[in-house]
């Protein structure tokens, strides 16, 4: 196994190492148990099928099962004519596996130890073969069912014959029991008996809680379509320092506290400063005030005199006069 790791690994980075990940139980082979004689470790039976029936599967549920329905039943009868046209009474696929295992038989050295047990030599490998027990090293043929290389040459050594070891899941009488029940024709729906059953009717919506949802639910990696061009798969950047590590708050060369209020007070000194107190045109104003009223006296005088002033007039005015009586 290791070996073959090493050769997988050259096909490209880390290959090896997400395969480990995964439980070994499912796609090594000495794991496997030997009771069903299936040695596949890939999927493609599930995905023939779902190829098989890619037409009816996006149809409602009495369509779908309608049209699957034929198609078994159609397909029962043609690997039933299938199996008619075997030669030797095994399944063609099996004598082909078969076949190429008389072939390299031809290229195994084996030694016989007076028994039932034999040594064979395949390159730098070698295995152990016992036709007593029915044991072989290698597992092939616990496995597919199939004798293996090294098990042919160890029968044709005992001048047996090897065919008669392919298990019973490859012979013409099993494959024809798979296929003994058949399906009946059923009339078109048109013409099907009305039911006095109750009707099968969908649950009742039930309004769940929270604003209904209006926008469509988009898949996963599906691209925003939209004028601004999407920003995934681009790396950020520290507009500070221009390193995609981490961001401008948490940047290294990011100013301190200490620095940011210096600079703030030195911008704040250079600006111009401005003259507390108020304004020439209210002091002009309060001016004009007192000494309009410093000559007069009496409430009616100061009414008189303040009829035409402003209410800000009047503030300072009334201040200024309390401030002469206080003196």
């Amino acid at each position: 196994m290791k070996i073959n790791l090493d050769d997988l690994d050259k096909l490209g980075h880390n290959i090896c190492e997400d395969l480990v990940k995964y439980n070994k139980e499912r796609w090594r082979k000495a794991f496997f148990q030997t009771f069903s004689k299936c040695d596949s470790v890939d999927n493609n039976m599930c995905e023939s099928f779902n190829t098989w029936i890619l037409g009816p599967r996006h149809k409602t549920i009495i369509s779908m099962l309608e049209e699957i329905r034929v198609k078994v039943m159609s397909r029962v009868a043609k690997m039933r004519e299938f199996a008619e046209t075997w030669q030797d009474g095994v399944y063609p696929m099996a004598m082909m596996v078969f076949n190429t295992n008389v072939e390299k038989s031809m290229r195994v050295d084996f030694i016989f130890n007076g028994d039932t047990c034999f040594e064979l030599k395949d390159g730098p490998y070698k295995f152990i073969v016992d036709l007593r027990t029915g044991y072989r090293s290698c597992r092939s043929w616990e496995l597919k069912g199939i004798s293996c290389p090294y098990a042919i040459t160890a029968m044709h050594f005992k001048r047996l014959d090897p065919s008669e070891n392919i298990v019973h899941w490859y012979i013409k009488e099993t494959y024809m029991k798979a296929y003994s029940h058949f399906i009946q024709p059923v009339p078109n729906m048109i013409i099907w008996p009305e039911s006095s059953n109750p009707k099968v009717l969908p649950p009742p919506v039930q309004n769940m809680p929270g604003r209904v949802r209006k926008n469509r639910r988009k898949e996963v990696g599906e691209i925003k379509r939209a004028e601004k061009l999407s920003k995934k798969g681009i790396t950020m950047t520290c507009s500070i320092c221009k390193a995609s590590t981490h961001n401008m708050r948490s940047c290294p060369t990011r100013p301190t506290t200490n620095q940011e209020t210096t600079n703030c007070s030195q911008q704040s000194t250079t600006k111009p400063s401005r003259k507390r107190g108020r304004k020439e045109s209210d002091n002009a104003s309060i001016s004009k005030a007192s000494t309009s009223t410093g000559g007069k006296s009496g409430g009616g005088e100061q009414e008189a005199t303040t009829r035409g002033l402003g209410f800000k007039d009047m503030v300072y005015l009334l201040h200024s006069l309390v401030l002469q009586v206080l003196i």
